[in-house]
């Protein structure tokens, strides 16, 4: 339904994490027919397209803390996380469970709870079942959650995982989703060579396309769920004792029309300063684009594999 105001307001069918402005990533930019009714009579049907989101509009966002402990076998890693647009969505399932978001809609709208509309007899036989209930969900998320990181990373194990929501975004299409989680594992992202470590920095933004020889022999057109945008602010402090090396292959520049991957890393004091932006500029390329792209995924998948190594003074 599309609301005609100075700037259009666009509502889809309602759902737990519906927001006002969303249409879905399979429908934008489809050609539609416009209807009007005038005494219960259609008098105007004109031919129109649905609005596309920009990939600025599509945005993750990552702060990544990084330090080693326990002579230099031990990494913590702490995580703040902002996604909004269709971004925010697809984390919404698995990591937004509904005791985050019934409590504050009944803030939100002012409404009550339906325990608080039950009678004390009543109440008091569900209430129970009901805390029971939530803490079965919130160890479920946090099993799940532990697995997908373990995954993203390339970890056989993690510990002292923990996973926090700051804000749901659930009221507008603008709006963030922010959650925090921290982890801590042994003899990983660190190799010793000698007296030095071979730290692999470039896998804190995770896994990225590894294309094969004959992914590079594509002849299709490139269709994608919706254009998007990735950032990443990545900090490392330097351990005593200790000076880098090889922090230039981090510099990387790759920007195009389909694309970009961007990295610059910085030492400042005793910390290195990693920023990263991967951008997917459009839902759809044609074929003769492919090259273009390339150019970007194989920027990104080379940053993953880059190593820092730090030097014994």
């Amino acid at each position: 339904m599309k609301i005609n105001l100075p700037n259009p307001l666009f509502l889809e069918y309602f759902g737990p994490y519906t927001s006002v402005n969303e249409i879905s990533p399979f429908l934008e930019g489809t050609d539609i027919y416009t209807l009007s009714a005038s005494k219960n009579n259609l008098d105007r049907i004109e031919k129109s397209k649905l609005p596309t989101s920009s990939y600025l509009d599509n945005e993750s966002r990552k702060e990544i803390t990084f330090s080693l402990e326990n002579n230099l076998s031990e990494a913590t890693v702490n995580i703040k996380s902002r996604h909004k647009g269709h971004q925010k969505n697809d984390q919404f399932y698995g990591k937004l469970i509904y005791t985050d978001y019934v409590y504050e809609d009944y803030e939100k709208y002012q409404t009550e709870s339906f325990i608080e509309l039950l009678s004390k007899k009543t109440r008091a036989e569900y209430e129970p079942k009901i805390e029971a209930l939530k803490t079965q969900l919130e160890e479920k998320r946090l099993e799940g959650l532990q697995k997908l990181t373990e995954s993203e990373f390339g970890i056989d194990k993690i510990e002292d995982y923990v996973f926090e929501i700051q804000e749901t975004g659930r009221y507008g299409f603008d709006s963030y989703f922010s959650y925090e989680e921290s982890f801590k594992v042994k003899d990983a992202f660190v190799k010793k060579a000698g007296p030095n470590h071979i730290v692999e920095l470039g896998k804190l933004i995770t896994d990225q396309i590894d294309l094969t020889e004959k992914d590079r022999e594509r002849t299709e057109n490139i269709y994608m769920t919706y254009p998007r945008s990735y950032f990443y602010k990545i900090t490392f402090k330097i351990p005593a004792g200790y000076e880098v090396a090889g922090l230039e292959k981090f510099n990387i520049n790759v920007d195009n029309t389909t694309g970009t991957f961007v990295s610059e890393a910085v030492l400042k004091g005793d910390e290195i300063e990693l920023s990263v932006n991967k951008n997917y500029k459009h839902n759809y390329e044609p074929n003769s684009n492919w090259p273009l792209m390339v150019e970007f995924l194989d920027a990104a998948n080379q940053f993953t594999n880059e190593k820092m190594l730090l030097k014994k003074l």
